[in-house]
């Protein structure tokens, strides 16, 4: 990428194509720091449940091209960025963090963020003294809304989470489905998400040919040492809660997916459970309890036949939860 962006001439028109896990797969470190710390560091955050926006605000200022830092490389040239968006509330700063974005957070927010979870003491020392350097002054600042170099540059949204929700909702319908588009976006921890999905599903009488559809991307405080994302450990919730009910169920099926078609360090996009899946777990007394404490959705979903293998979809517009109830 640096090579590129050093052949840009100031009368180029410059194309930028963004979409979610930019801010993952762009290694954009400053000199100072080191690709390991900086890996350290964020996956610290990724597992203490600190939101996307929160993640993004550290990554940000461990960068020398988010946050709107990519403009200070083309030169004056017109900017075009076409953007399918992977966050709540379709924040362009916080997609891929921004790269061509004006950004509002600071280094001392990004050092916040840190005293929030707890983290200061446990990054490495390198990336708490660069933050506390750029908090004093010492480094420059990621791009805000003043600044003159965006006078040239345009963000377009192309796509969202919004947008799958409703080809979704289209296709329940097709297929005849007394569909309901849940626009509040599940964002909260994926337990607490999983069993208000459920009671949403099952507990205000809903009638049968039923479809419930919402869209989000829940956070988790990993502490276990199983294998799984937060898709996989949303179902396996779902599963645990519905299997401790007394009342009988009727037929169903509840999926939780990544749309980008991977779900944490796994091969599945997340996992897909129904009332067969709810008799093999009493019948066989299975504990899934066990396996959501490791945080270890992975191997349970996969010894009942539950996961949600889709291989990569090659775009992201974060999650996506749909609940059935059968006719």
């Amino acid at each position: 990428l640096e090579a590129l962006l050093e052949r840009i001439e100031s009368d180029d028109l410059v194309i930028c194509l963004i979409s979610g896990g930019a801010s993952a797969l762009w290694c954009d470190i400053p000199a100072r720091l080191t690709l390991e710390d900086f890996q350290s560091a964020i996956n610290l955050l990724i597992n203490c449940g600190a939101s996307i926006s929160e993640i993004n605000t550290v990554r940000k200022h461990l960068s020398t091209i988010k946050g709107g830092q990519l403009l200070k490389k083309t030169k004056g040239a017109k900017v075009i960025s076409l953007i399918i968006s992977d966050v709540p509330g379709d924040d362009l700063s916080v997609i891929a963090s921004g790269p061509t974005t004006a950004d509002s957070s600071t280094f001392y927010d990004a050092l916040k963020v840190l005293k929030k979870y707890k983290l200061v003491d446990k990054v490495p020392l390198s990336i708490k003294e660069y933050l506390d350097d750029g908090a004093n002054g010492a480094t420059e600042e990621t791009l805000k809304p003043n600044s003159p170099l965006f006078k040239d540059c345009r963000n377009i949204l192309l796509g969202t989470n919004y947008m799958a929700l409703n080809a979704a909702k289209q296709k329940a319908k097709s297929l005849g489905y007394n569909c309901q588009l849940n626009e509040l976006l599940a964002t909260g921890n994926t337990e607490i998400e999983a069993v208000q999905f459920c009671r949403n599903l099952f507990e205000k009488k809903q009638p049968r040919g039923t479809c419930i559809i919402q869209g989000g991307e829940t956070t988790t405080s990993v502490t276990g040492t199983g294998k799984g994302g937060r898709n996989q450990h949303f179902t396996l919730t779902a599963l645990d809660y519905l299997s401790r009910q007394t009342n009988s169920l009727p037929k169903f099926c509840i999926l939780g997916g990544g749309t980008d078609g991977t779900d944490g360090p796994t091969d599945a996009a997340g996992g897909v459970i129904d009332d067969l899946t709810v008799y093999k777990v009493k019948s066989e007394q299975l504990n899934p309890s066990d396996y959501i404490k490791d945080f270890d959705a992975y191997h349970f979903l996969k010894k009942t036949d539950s996961l949600l293998v889709t291989g990569p979809t090659q775009t992201n517009v974060m999650d996506i939860m749909i609940g059935l109830i059968g006719n």
